[in-house]
């Protein structure tokens, strides 16, 4: 796999064991109208937030609501209406307390492979954009 100009070598590995995977995305503040159903990893794929209407607090509430969920694991990356975490992994790379978020970097789980990336490409007025790619 190729990202940046950079090969990303992942070696093979089987999961340990069944693992139940719930991949979400593009909540935009309205996570709370989500009822999930118990499992090992939630996976949030970005827009957790509002380009137009987030307010600081709205991190700490996603954040209790990460930890309210019923799931071993959370993992969250972030989108192009994330502005608020954009600013908030600038100063701290954990801006979450109940999820891990991940920027350029991997996480093994239970057997599997994650890799979180949130750039986009050619939105300059978005959150995690790359105007040129490498």
């Amino acid at each position: 796999m190729r990202l940046f100009g950079r090969t990303l070598k992942f070696p093979a590995v089987r999961p340990q064991q069944e693992t139940r995977v719930t991949v979400i995305s593009d909540t935009h503040l309205r996570h709370q109208e989500l009822r999930l159903a118990k499992g090992d990893l939630l996976i949030h794929c970005g827009d957790l937030f509002d380009l137009n209407r987030s307010e600081p607090s709205d991190l700490a509430k996603v954040d209790r609501w990460f930890g309210k969920q019923p799931f071993d694991m959370i993992v969250c990356i972030g989108g192009n209406h994330d502005h608020l975490l954009d600013h908030a992994s600038a100063s701290d790379p954990r801006p979450f307390r109940n999820a891990r978020y991940l920027q350029d970097e991997a996480l093994h789980y239970r057997g599997l492979q994650i890799y979180g990336a949130p750039w986009v490409p050619g939105l300059p007025l978005m959150r995690f954009t790359r105007i040129a790619w490498l």
